[in-house]
């Protein structure tokens, strides 16, 4: 059994056809490492939610509150500081651990956990 059994983790990610499904991808796998349900809020339009759907993500509609899921961890895997500090406030005001993914050591956001893949 995977230590995270019983545990709900949410991922918020940056996706669509300019800026690619990496970070969309990379959630899905840590995910299945996690063994725990892909639930993603995606940062992207329709079509790229639709298509995270097809990759076997359960997409979370973006109207469903943070505090409504209630997840034990947010996973943050956004390229855009705006967009992951936005994300980070949200999650400590709702008393929510949160880890953000980065690459090559730019646009860091402080977190609970940070990781850099490229280090």
């Amino acid at each position: 059994m995977p230590i995270t059994s019983g545990m709900t983790v949410v991922f918020q990610v940056a996706a669509g056809p300019r800026l690619g499904f990496g970070h969309l991808v990379r959630c899905r796998s840590l995910a299945r490492a996690l063994g725990v349900t892909p639930r993603v809020w995606v940062r992207g339009s329709a079509a790229t939610r639709a298509a995270a759907g097809t990759l076997g993500c359960e997409v979370l509609p973006g109207s469903l509150s943070l505090a409504a899921v209630a997840p034990s961890v947010l996973v943050v895997d956004d390229p855009s500081p705006a967009a992951a500090a936005a994300a980070v406030r949200r999650a400590r005001a709702c008393g929510v651990p949160v880890c953000t993914i980065h690459d090559a050591g730019r646009r860091r956001v402080a977190a609970d956990l940070v990781i850099d893949g490229s280090v």
